[in-house]
């Protein structure tokens, strides 16, 4: 444990002897709600935490607030840590006196924490993984039996077993304060908030899918040694228009621009004619009452497009991908 004077970053006139645990079992570092308060510390937001005594199994999800605090040093600059507020950090820890001079070369003034109280010491600052190698140096000193030597920005922090004067079997109740962490990875969370967003989009589609390949398992057949399958309807029972009225004036208007041009006029008759010749168009003599007109696989690669306002074919069927030949 160490001792140091803490403070308040935007008033410097509030500060307070505090004692201070190193842990670096904890992955964030603490300071109890009382000197928060005594500090008049500002919250700069909340994190979620999970409190569980020791050996205990489950814990209690607790939200607490964030706040800056100043660390006096033994040298050089101050120190700023961001701490988590908690009502309690752990049970007042029993100290006794402990005699240096049998382990180090060390002065009293070096030190975090003099040793020479004797007492239950309540600890008010918990330092966690996240701040630990801010307040260490690195410089390690080994005594031969005993203890050792951490040196830290607060001073020299002795750890492990010494000789006390008094030996003291009093019970201490320690509380660990554990951060909650996803530990889900963020591309996978990222997927499943993707594929979530997907089944939305889907909505409505998904089902009509299902629907259109059940349609197509019922009306496909093989029929001399080919599949025959009819086309997707929407409605089967939907009556297309000819469009004849429409063809007319669109084909009164087209002659009316071509005779502007008499060499394209001639153009469009040869390859009209040229057609009717190869019998790839014929004309109508007696035009069919059937409401679905059956097209062989044979396709131009260019051809006479006729625009229509009313039903047309391709949006009472089902589309599937559209594929671009160039």
């Amino acid at each position: 444990m160490a001792s140091a004077v803490a403070f308040n970053p935007r008033n410097v006139q509030r500060r307070e002897k505090v004692h201070v645990i190193l842990d670096t079992g904890s992955q964030r570092s603490y300071i109890t709600e009382r000197m928060r308060d005594r500090l008049a510390l500002r919250p700069l937001g909340q994190q979620d935490i999970s409190i569980l005594a020791f050996g205990s199994r489950e814990g209690q999800a607790q939200s607490c607030d964030l706040v800056k605090i100043g660390l006096e040093t033994k040298s050089g600059p101050k120190l700023e840590l961001k701490l988590l507020s908690v009502p309690h950090i752990c049970e007042p820890l029993s100290s006794s006196a402990v005699h240096l001079e049998k382990y180090f070369a060390l002065q009293d003034s070096d030190l975090a924490d003099t040793l020479t109280y004797t007492g239950p010491i309540e600890p008010q600052i918990l330092i966690g993984s996240d701040q630990y190698w801010n307040i260490l140096t690195g410089e390690i000193v080994r005594s031969e039996k005993g203890p050792v030597a951490v040196h830290t920005r607060l001073g020299w922090v002795i750890s492990g077993p010494v000789e006390t004067d008094i030996c003291d079997t009093k019970p201490t109740s320690l509380v660990t304060h554990i951060l909650k962490v996803d530990l889900e990875p963020e591309n996978k969370r990222l997927d499943n908030q993707l594929k979530r967003f997907w089944e939305l989009e889907a909505l409505g589609i998904a089902d009509k899918e299902d629907f259109v390949h059940d349609q197509f398992k019922e009306i496909v057949a093989f029929k001399h040694g080919r599949y025959e399958v009819s086309l997707p309807w929407k409605n089967p029972y939907v009556t297309l228009p000819d469009n004849l009225e429409l063809g007319m004036r669109r084909l009164k208007n087209l002659l009316k621009r071509l005779k502007q041009n008499p060499e394209l006029l001639k153009a469009y008759d040869t390859v009209i004619r040229d057609q009717l010749d190869r019998g790839i168009v014929e004309v109508v003599e007696n035009p069919l009452k059937a409401n679905v007109t059956r097209y062989e696989k044979t396709r131009l690669s260019a051809g006479i497009i006729i625009l229509s306002y009313g039903l047309i074919i391709t949006k009472n069927l089902y589309l599937g991908e559209i594929h671009f030949i160039t």
